[in-house]
């Protein structure tokens, strides 16, 4: 499951959030530390953005995020 990870992706987004608990680079024993595997599991099952807005880094689209939920439905003139 770590292999599947973006992990850089991951620490850029958490860096953003200003969430700063995850090391810069996975570590290579990352399977078996327990202290990593706590903090992994709160940035990524424990973190819930209540509102804000998601930007796509492909189109620059913006998704807006209410209540804990991001609106990714496009209107009809973006499809």
């Amino acid at each position: 499951m770590l292999g599947k990870i973006e992990y850089e992706a991951l620490v850029a987004t958490c860096l953003k959030l200003d969430i700063n608990d995850l090391p810069a680079t996975m570590p290579a024993d990352a399977a078996y530390n327990d202290e990593f595997l706590q903090i992994l599991h709160r940035v990524i099952l424990e973190t819930h953005i209540r509102s804000g807005k998601m930007v796509c880094p492909n189109c620059q689209h913006i998704y807006v995020i209410r209540d804990g939920i991001p609106n990714m439905l496009l209107a009809e003139h973006e499809v």
